[in-house]
């Protein structure tokens, strides 16, 4: 007897797993359809989201076009001064849209600003707040942005070809200079040909891939900044000068700035702090490095070419326009040999 249930037991405990394996693969058959549900619910609001977003940004679109075409037709906005009612209106309602808006309908708004001829009189963007906004490729060609909060902002493939980030005003007798803050902006790939930067503040800001052919940047705060593969012929990174002081300014602070890659040709480096800058691969062909502080050997000979450059004590490095001059080389040479000696 004792045997006989022994041997029903058997397949009664085989009857029990299997069904209790079939219940489980049902559950997880389940719970795999309701996770998949759930991911296809979750998906469609967020799409049901940004759709509303959307349509709603394209409304308040409009609705800024319709007020700023009533405000330059019937109210004159172009030709209105500064402190007026209807240049401050105007502005108002720019920097709330380009707060609030993503990219691509900031885009739309600086193109309208562009082609109104809104960016230089009235300077409507002038003085204004848009930190962290969303400007990747903006259209700001010609702008007037002295004084302007653009810490944090996003200007990726951003149009500033010409643009004025910094303004001489004269204050009780005195010059006095409306710069505006890029603090820790992110200008990668952006168009700044031109640019006036002179004095601004770009502490940790991005520029990589950023085309900066002779920009004005003059006494700029770069400290931290990644200008890798940056286009920098022809700028102008000496000290700013100004009118009645028989000295320059502050030199260009380049400090642990990221310069790697750099198309630095002709460009003006002279006096400019160049302490713990990344040189690799630099081309600093005709650069003039005179005066420039805070360099080492080691920076210098990680760069990729000096040819015609003028070196911190004054010497022209040979070119072909320089044949007389001395090769890096020789100069590293000379001048630990000097460095010796002392």
């Amino acid at each position: 007897m004792a045997q006989a249930l022994s041997l029903l037991v058997v397949p009664v405990m085989l009857v029990l797993v299997a069904g209790l394996f079939t219940t489980m693969q049902i559950f997880i058959q389940l719970g795999r359809e309701t996770a998949r549900d759930q991911a296809i619910a979750d998906q469609t609001a967020e799409f049901q989201k940004f759709l509303e977003e959307f349509r709603a940004q394209e409304a308040s679109l409009q609705d800024y076009r319709d007020l700023m075409v009533t405000l330059l037709l019937k109210h004159h906005l172009r030709e209105s001064a500064e402190g007026s009612e209807v240049l401050a209106i105007a502005r108002a309602q720019t920097v709330a849209v380009l707060t609030q808006f993503d990219g691509e309908h900031n885009q739309a708004v600086t193109r309208f600003l562009s082609d109104s001829g809104l960016l230089q009189k009235p300077a409507l963007l002038a003085n204004t707040d848009l930190q962290d906004a969303e400007l990747q490729k903006a259209v700001l060609q010609d702008a007037n942005l002295a004084g302007t909060q653009l810490n944090g902002a996003n200007l990726t493939d951003a149009v500033l070809i010409n643009a004025d980030f910094s303004a001489k005003e004269k204050v009780d007798g005195g010059t006095q200079t409306i710069r505006a803050d890029l603090t820790k902006a992110d200008l990668s790939k952006a168009s700044l040909l031109v640019a006036n930067l002179s004095e601004c503040l770009l502490k940790e800001a991005t520029l990589t891939d950023a085309n900066l052919k002779s920009a004005d940047l003059n006494s700029t705060e770069l400290q931290g900044a990644d200008l890798s593969n940056a286009k920098l012929q022809g700028a102008d990174l000496s000290p700013a000068t100004v009118p009645g002081f028989p000295l320059p300014k502050i030199p260009t602070n380049l400090t642990d700035a990221d310069l790697r890659d750099a198309a630095l040709q002709s460009a003006d480096l002279s006096r400019a702090d160049l302490t713990d800058a990344d040189l690799t691969d630099a081309n600093l062909t005709d650069a003039d490095l005179s005066e420039a502080h805070g360099w080492t050997m080691e920076q210098l000979t990680a760069a990729r070419s000096l040819k015609g450059a003028i070196m911190p004590d004054g010497q022209r490095l040979r070119s072909v326009e320089n044949p007389e001059g001395p090769t890096f080389e020789n100069w590293l040479k000379e001048k630990e040999k000097s460095q010796q000696d002392e």
